[in-house]
């Protein structure tokens, strides 16, 4: 996947509506399980950048809006929800 130039205005809410479109686009894919494993473990790890604690509350909670939106549940949604849900601080 290629970085797309941003403009210098980029926003947090900017980033936080771009985090949520490739969720979903993840989601929308035929391997499910893997495209949700793989997009929870890049947003919850990213490579070079230290992330705050609240940082990676709405970056967790990004993906369980994203899981909430699909249509496919299996096992491995599933225990992505719950890690998810733990990271974030519970339901809101």
């Amino acid at each position: 996947m290629t970085e797309a130039i941003r403009p210098q205005n980029d926003t947090a809410q900017d980033r936080q509506e771009r985090r949520l479109s490739t969720a979903k686009c993840l989601l929308s894919n035929a391997d499910t399980d893997a495209a949700v494993i793989e997009y929870c473990q890049t947003v919850l790890d990213p490579p070079g950048y230290e992330r705050s604690h609240t940082q990676a509350r709405l970056d967790a909670c990004t993906v369980r809006l994203a899981l909430a939106q699909t249509d496919t549940t299996t096992r491995r949604t599933r225990e992505a929800r719950q890690v998810l849900l733990a990271v974030s601080g519970g339901p809101q």
